[in-house]
């Protein structure tokens, strides 16, 4: 099935069709049973047999056969998140730093870490080290992703931000990512997962 939906361009997270994204290095580490992992990655949909153990918010959407469609992540290719801190190492450490980042509770906070240097008035860390503890706002609402469009592979979201926060696009960073708020161009970041 993976096969069908890479050839059909079909986004997905499943077995690595290629290899050649590094976050594909830390998609071994996503967690089926974690709710967050699904809007972390933008997992819409999940198709698996309809008895598959999966998190009470993956709710069957259609059954076909001994499978079934599942409604998994509220988010699409955008979300609000918090920049907790930047990872002030080498970018060779990056896959272990998006892999410690799974397996810590930020995905769940909507904290992500900076994997580049980022600006200096954000708390940096070093490979190993502990994440920067989130500021205490990063537990309040950041507000809501209103709507999102897809045209080729153009992408715009409208936000509706409760407090100053990031904008989350959910794919690959690669170095000719452009981006704009209000028409007006805004600076990347390259945060984990990758």
């Amino acid at each position: 099935v993976f096969a069908y939906l890479a050839r059909a361009h079909v986004d997905q997270a499943t077995f690595y069709y290629h290899t050649m994204s590094r976050p594909a290095d830390a998609m071994p580490v996503r967690d089926e049973m974690r709710a967050a992992h699904y809007d972390v990655f933008g997992i819409r949909a999940v198709i698996a047999p309809r008895k598959a153990k999966l998190p009470p918010s993956v709710v069957i959407h259609r059954i076909h056969g001994r499978f079934a469609v599942f409604e998994a992540a509220r988010d699409g290719f955008f979300g609000l998140v918090d920049v907790g801190g930047r990872f002030a190492g080498d970018a060779s450490q990056w896959t272990e730093v998006s892999t410690a980042w799974l397996r810590s509770p930020l995905p769940e906070a909507g904290v992500v870490e900076s994997l580049d240097a980022g600006p200096a008035d954000l708390p940096a860390f070093e490979f190993g080290a502990p994440f920067p503890t989130p500021a205490s706002e990063c537990s309040t609402p950041r507000g809501k992703i209103v709507s999102e469009t897809r045209e080729g592979e153009a992408y715009a979201a409208e936000v509706n931000a409760a407090r100053p926060c990031h904008v989350l696009v959910k794919f690959t960073w690669y170095p000719d990512l452009v981006a704009t708020v209000d028409g007006s161009p805004v600076a990347l970041r390259r945060v984990t997962p990758g």
